[in-house]
């Protein structure tokens, strides 16, 4: 009787070890697995990089002058230069056309997390000359009409401070009559 005992252990024994065995195996799969997700991810995290760098380079270039080089740091900040020192109203160019180049590359690849949409306010409120900000604008179009997606971005900005050859584009005008929300004629 205890020898069947120890025999029923034994064959117990020997089918938990197999099961650990198996679950041994099946992790080490998993690990190489993930190895292999996450290497995929980091090639692809480097190939956006690196696309979103060429298409900032060139936006920043065709908007603010000085400009050789333009890339994102390690934390996925814009950076001009080599970060060599630039005056206070490059920052509206640099941040508009930082999302611009996200909406350019959201429209080229459908895969992109990012929406086709941008809402941009009030931008010059940072100090940028009227020339800088129209031509900074005005490639928001030309990253629009190269693309068969669709899209849309709303862009507020006070009368006049934009490229001429975009008034048509205009939906909205507010004035301090005509504003957005209304007072009720009978309240």
């Amino acid at each position: 009787e205890r020898l069947q005992e120890r025999l029923e252990l034994e064959l117990d024994r020997d089918k938990l070890e197999a099961q650990a065995n198996e679950a041994r195996q099946q992790v080490e799969r998993l690990q190489q697995k993930a190895r292999a997700l996450e290497s995929a991810a980091q090639e692809d995290r480097d190939s956006k990089v690196k696309q979103f760098d060429q298409l900032y380079t060139a936006l920043m270039r065709s908007t603010l002058k000085d400009v050789r080089r333009a890339r994102l740091d390690s934390d996925y900040e814009p950076v001009l230069n080599d970060a060599e020192y630039r005056e206070a109203s490059s920052m509206v160019t640099r941040r508009l056309m930082y999302y611009v180049t996200l909406l350019q590359m959201s429209l080229a690849d459908p895969e992109m997390p990012f929406p086709r949409f941008l809402l941009v306010d009030t931008p010059e409120t940072a100090g940028i000359d009227l020339e800088n900000l129209s031509r900074a604008i005005g490639k928001i179009p030309e990253v629009l009409a190269g693309s068969k997606q669709p899209a849309q971005v709303i862009l507020t900005t006070g009368d006049g401070k934009y490229p001429p050859d975009l008034q048509h584009l205009r939906k909205v005008i507010l004035t301090d009559d005509d504003r957005l929300l209304k007072m009720r004629a009978n309240p």
